[in-house]
């Protein structure tokens, strides 16, 4: 999306596809006590497996890759982006491996308890930083780069592409109304 404030030229690039890959993968599964990490994966492919999204076929891909098919466990299995609230060791132990391998954490809870998470990663696109650099020779003199949440370390990612602005955690309406705004 490119629009002119004034005398200054904005270019918004949703980071999905166009900066990154558009490819998640789940690079680790963790599992809180009590629980394994094929259960974890099993429950969460299963929830999974019927939605189109990019999150949906990284899950199912990983545990097809795992060799991973049922689960001894049972329960409504949900999915959070935001940390649980619970400060147990193995939530800090994710929160640890996930910054190590600059990866989103995707929770996963069952009977709205978080019983373990799994660390996805989307890769940026080599070419990424050239095409930005394109549009400012272009003559766009901000650049806004928007993620839906799934960006590995998105503040990382926008300093090292030199976007002047990130919008993180923004659903296709959400993106559409801060450009409207």
């Amino acid at each position: 999306v490119l629009t002119s404030l004034g005398r200054v030229r904005v270019g918004v690039v949703d980071s999905a596809g166009v900066v990154t890959l558009g490819t998640l993968s789940v690079s680790e599964v963790v599992a809180a006590p009590g629980w394994l990490t094929d259960d974890v994966l099993a429950m969460a492919a299963s929830a999974q497996q019927y939605r189109p999204d990019p999150l949906a076929g990284a899950v199912v891909r990983a545990a097809k890759a795992a060799g991973v098919r049922d689960s001894a466990q049972s329960g409504r299995v949900t999915f959070a982006e935001t940390q649980p609230e619970v400060t147990a060791d193995w939530i800090k132990v994710t929160l640890a491996r996930a910054a190590l391998d600059s990866a989103s954490i995707c929770w996963v809870n069952v009977d709205s308890q978080p019983v373990g998470a799994l660390l996805v990663r989307d890769e940026v696109r080599p070419e990424a930083s050239d095409s930005l650099r394109r549009l400012r020779s272009a003559g766009i003199r901000r650049l806004v780069l928007v993620t839906r949440g799934h960006l590995n370390d998105p503040e990382d990612v926008g300093v090292l592409l030199g976007v002047d602005e990130l919008w993180t955690g923004c659903g296709t309406a959400d993106k559409v109304e801060r450009v409207r705004e």
